[in-house]
């Protein structure tokens, strides 16, 4: 929570992919988090900073980052 102290949320899910070598499929408990802001280079460096702790702290190879421009966000 401290690097968006504004708010966001997580999702729970499974992830799911097949390994190159053996062609195995593959699965994981994994959390998708959601976060709408504004776009500055300080937002990017927060999500960037946070992806890479994710990477170490679980060992993984990857995360998927997804960046998405939209016109209108309402409640």
């Amino acid at each position: 929570a401290r690097h968006f102290p504004t708010g966001f949320t997580v999702l729970t899910g499974r992830g799911y992919w097949r390994r190159p070598a053996t062609g195995e499929a593959q699965w994981e408990r994994s959390r998708i988090v959601l976060r709408v802001h504004d776009g500055t280079e300080d937002e990017h460096r927060k999500i960037a900073a946070l992806t890479a702790l994710y990477k170490r702290r679980f060992g993984q190879e990857a995360v998927l980052r997804v960046d998405h421009r939209t016109g209108c966000i309402r409640f």
